[in-house]
């Protein structure tokens, strides 16, 4: 017999298939905008007809301003509701042949095209920041969201899609250098402290790939005895990536993006492997003080993280201290209570840093069971000379001993200034005086030693 075999296949349903799955590698799943990719296919196209046409198009970079906290202490469903109202709100005030994306997280382009003058851009940002200006409900509480927005345009600043997408990017970091909410346009004298925050931004990235950090240490001295009783964990960045980097430079760069958490899960864990590195070599067990950025702090999982390190590295809680600054704290109650009661519970210590220059409020150290005190070094500085920094550095030591908190006091840079806190009964101090930060290897040194600080000794003998 002869058989017939008919395949039946609904062309129809294959072709929608096939658009749903274009339309979704080409759009943002969240808002319904262009993706990263297609957005940045529709920049070569629009650079393309501007040079065919003779006519200047504009790149804009928008990005959120205040997101970042909503996302941290809200959470992201409330993120997620924030970014389709900002989108939403974006759409509305622009032209409809204006072609508008989604790059990722909190940044938006929008390219606009055949300009006339420079005031329709102008007017074009400030129609976006007005309505990214009204307030945003999210639950039952507002919030101001506002953007930064940095403009290069096309074919004049540039004809390559990369190079005009990093020139907008770094206008828009001069917008926020500039107070944020505002716009910027791109100008070959773009302020070289923009142009430098990329550079130590692309150095940070590449120091986490290729093991480009490292921590150096800095004793805190017992007043009482003259020993080592802590290490302040600090971090460098190695001068062969990108010559010599201040902390005070990279660390406010990487407190603005989200390098911070990955940077500073990696300097928690490496100063927990130290630690039991001198433990398991004889050494007298010590206390590393660790700082906790404020977006460390929040992260809802950050005591979990904390917990497997210790357990990974075997160290044991009772020699972990995290420093955090009082405007983090107070700034955050509920969450800071809730994190420090679990981290105390656990047999850590908590220091209060930078004491005395933010609120500096008597009511949150009765709330909080925390355990010492850091004297911030602008007081520390002028104890010697000046009698209301003296006078501030007294009450504090008093304060915080009949509260039962020890008090640190960093900065020391002076025989005077040491004296005078010995004369106060400060319990630690550290700074210049006593020790600059030490590398592993010579603080490995000091320690086989027996970690006795030779200026206090000689302090305490003159």
């Amino acid at each position: 017999k002869d058989y017939i075999v008919m395949v039946l296949r609904d062309l129809e349903a294959a072709k929608n298939s096939k658009e749903v799955l274009e339309y979704t590698s080409t759009h943002d799943g969240l808002t319904g905008l262009p993706n990263r990719r297609m957005i940045l296919e529709q920049l070569e196209q629009a650079i393309q007809r501007s040079l065919r046409k003779k006519r200047s198009g504009a790149l804009f970079f928008i990005d959120l301003d205040n997101f970042k906290y909503i996302n941290d202490t809200l959470g992201h469903r409330a993120g997620d509701t924030v970014l389709m109202e900002c989108a939403t709100r974006i759409r509305s005030s622009i032209r409809k042949s204006d072609i508008f994306g989604r790059l990722g997280g909190d940044e938006f382009l929008l390219i606009a095209e055949e300009i006339k003058s420079p005031d329709d851009l102008m007017h074009l940002a400030q129609k976006i920041l007005k309505v990214l200006n009204q307030p945003f409900k999210v639950g039952s509480l507002t919030h101001h969201i506002g953007a930064s927005i940095g403009i290069a345009l096309f074919p004049h600043d540039s004809t390559n899609r990369d190079e005009l997408l990093q020139y907008a990017d770094m206008a828009m970091y001069l917008a926020k250098e500039k107070g944020k909410n505002t716009y910027q346009f791109y100008s070959r004298s773009l302020d070289q402290k923009v142009k430098r925050h990329f550079m130590i931004e692309k150095a940070m990235r590449y120091a986490l790939d290729n093991d480009g950090f490292y921590l150096v240490f800095q004793p805190q001295v017992d007043l009482n005895t003259n020993m080592i009783r802590g290490l302040e964990v600090l971090l460098r960045i190695d001068e062969n990536i990108a010559g010599p980097l201040q902390p005070s430079e990279f660390i406010p760069i990487a407190e603005e993006s989200d390098l911070i958490l990955a940077i500073g899960e990696w300097v928690l864990e490496k100063a927990c492997r130290q630690a039991k590195e001198w433990e398991n070599a004889g050494l007298e067990p010590i206390t590393m003080a660790v700082n906790i950025s404020p977006k460390q702090f929040l992260q809802k999982n950050y005591l979990d993280l904390i917990v497997r390190i210790l357990e990974e590295t075997g160290v044991s809680a009772r020699f972990l201290e995290l420093e955090i600054t009082e405007n983090t704290i107070v700034q955050h109650l509920e969450h800071s209570s809730e994190f420090i009661k679990g981290f105390r519970e656990l047999g850590g210590t908590i220091s209060i840093d930078d004491f005395g220059t933010g609120y500096s409020s008597l009511s949150y150290l009765k709330q909080f069971p925390v355990d010492h005190l850091k004297i911030d070094r602008f007081f520390v500085r002028d104890i010697a000379e000046a009698p209301e920094d003296a006078a501030i550095t007294r009450a504090v030591i008093t304060m915080a001993h009949g509260m039962d908190l020890s008090v640190v006091a960093e900065g020391v840079e002076t025989q005077a200034q040491l004296s005078m806190l010995r004369d106060q009964d400060c319990d630690k101090v550290q700074g210049y005086l006593l020790a600059h930060p030490m590398t592993a290897k010579e603080m490995t040194i000091l320690l086989e030693k027996g970690g006795v600080c030779e200026a206090c000794s000689e302090d305490q003998a003159g």
